[in-house]
């Protein structure tokens, strides 16, 4: 197994892929922070001049989910292109005849775009992090270890993603599908939500895929936001989250078993398609 996972990860080392992925997600979170927290100062100052007192709440905490959720579907797409993009170049009858088994090439490929889900997280929690420095002032961030927790929840979630991605891409094997169906895939889910919200079921939209994925990171963000401001405060804040979300550990959960569900999938398919 480890020969397997030294060669996804020569793999992806040979090529320009996962940093041409890690840049625009980057950036993109970087101006999602931006935007959101701008926006975010806005609505605090209006707040505060119609109370005709200052508030000062831990908006970082609302802003930072929002934007790792923009960054992980750059993760995802790279997750996805560990086996459609082997398929497309043609290179997976040599990967799976030189291997035990189809199972062992997926395993390996799994443990290599874990390890670059890291990467990505990291990166994209600092640009996030960074984003969040440059708009908000310090009265808008929680204590130390909040942020902290924060961060190792959005790295976590990208580590997922990456997982994902590849069970996406096993099942799919298609780069250009992978890459137009990431993206359009939440588009779509986003405007199903509403349309669920608008017939009174908006419950059942809060468990599709992304809403799940995304919600581990938002989910921890609001518990974190409700914390960090005070008792006299909890009815407003309630007010600037999601409050008919599940709990961040039930979004986890569902998560995993999406998961689950696309590996089992991309496997099977595998196991069954015709390489020559």
């Amino acid at each position: 197994m480890g020969a397997l996972i030294k060669s996804e990860l020569r793999k992806i080392f040979t090529t320009n892929v996962w940093w041409a992925l890690l840049i625009p997600a980057a950036l993109v979170t970087l101006l999602v922070t931006l935007g959101g927290s701008a926006f975010g100062m806005l609505i605090s100052s209006v707040a505060s001049q119609a109370q005709d007192t200052e508030i000062n709440v831990p908006l970082a905490l609302l802003v930072f989910p929002a934007a790792v959720n923009f960054g992980t579907i750059f993760t995802t797409i790279f997750g996805g292109l560990a086996v459609a993009a082997e398929f497309q170049h043609r290179t997976i009858t040599t990967t799976y005849l030189t291997a035990p088994s189809r199972t062992s090439v997926l395993l390996a490929k799994l443990a290599a775009y874990a390890g670059f889900g890291l990467l990505y997280g990291v990166v994209i929690a600092l640009f996030g992090s960074i984003g969040a420095l440059l708009t908000l002032d310090i009265d808008n961030f929680p204590n130390l270890g909040s942020w902290l927790l924060l961060c190792l929840v959005a790295v976590l979630s990208n580590v997922l993603w990456a997982v994902l991605g590849v069970g996406l891409g096993a099942l799919m094997s298609n780069q250009i599908a992978i890459v137009l169906v990431v993206p359009l895939g939440a588009l779509v889910e986003r405007l199903l939500r509403g349309l669920l919200g608008a017939q009174g079921v908006g419950e059942v939209g809060n468990f599709l895929p992304n809403a799940v994925g995304n919600g581990l990171v938002s989910g921890v963000g609001q518990d974190l936001f409700l914390d960090n401001i005070p008792t006299s405060m909890r009815t407003m804040g309630r007010a600037l989250t999601d409050v008919s979300e599940p709990a961040w550990w039930v979004s986890g959960l569902v998560f995993l078993g999406y998961i689950a569900l696309f590996l089992g999938l991309g496997r099977l398919v595998a196991q069954r398609r015709d390489i020559a």
